[in-house]
């Protein structure tokens, strides 16, 4: 964690700059490492603007807080589907209803903090109407969508119709 605060720091002073990016699903994986990242944020006076993609299952009210002090602009998150009919083909930490979603909304709100959230279209067990549903609640909570496509490669057609690649 301090080597990461010191590239930040040498990085913002050699360039410009306009933010950091932790790009990684686990980044809250270890609680204790972001705390303390956070905490050493706080600490230079949240100075350095950053983003993170994380899971909804790693983060809490108290943590979220912790990362909008700290100077944290924007959380991605995966909420792959809202519809039940989808959670068989994610792993159980994934299988996120409008309650948690919304919990972390307010969370972000409250914190000052943008929620970006990736929505599957075309997951397995799931419609159209699905993926319509859950863009529209993201939307409703004040979250950015950015949707993402289920695709098995394997069975594309190049030649069927738009419809049948739906």
């Amino acid at each position: 964690m301090e080597q990461t605060v010191r590239y930040i720091e040498e990085s913002f002073a050699g360039l410009p700059f306009e933010y950091v990016s932790f790009y990684a699903p686990t980044f809250t994986l270890n609680r204790a490492w972001t705390t303390r990242l956070c905490d050493q944020l706080v600490r230079r006076g949240a100075r350095y603007p950053w983003m993170c993609a994380t899971t909804v299952h790693h983060l809490d009210a108290e943590l979220v807080a912790l990362m909008g002090r700290s100077g944290c602009v924007r959380i991605s998150v995966g909420v792959e589907t809202l519809a039940a009919s989808g959670h068989a083909a994610l792993p159980w930490p994934k299988r996120k209803g409008e309650d948690a979603v919304g919990a972390l909304a307010a969370w972000c709100e409250r914190a000052g903090i943008e929620l970006n959230c990736c929505v599957i279209v075309g997951l397995p067990g799931t419609t159209v109407a699905d993926a319509e549903a859950a863009v529209a609640r993201v939307r409703a909570l004040g979250g950015r969508v950015r949707p993402t496509i289920y695709s098995p490669h394997e069975r594309l057609d190049p030649m069927a119709s738009v419809d049948a690649l739906a």
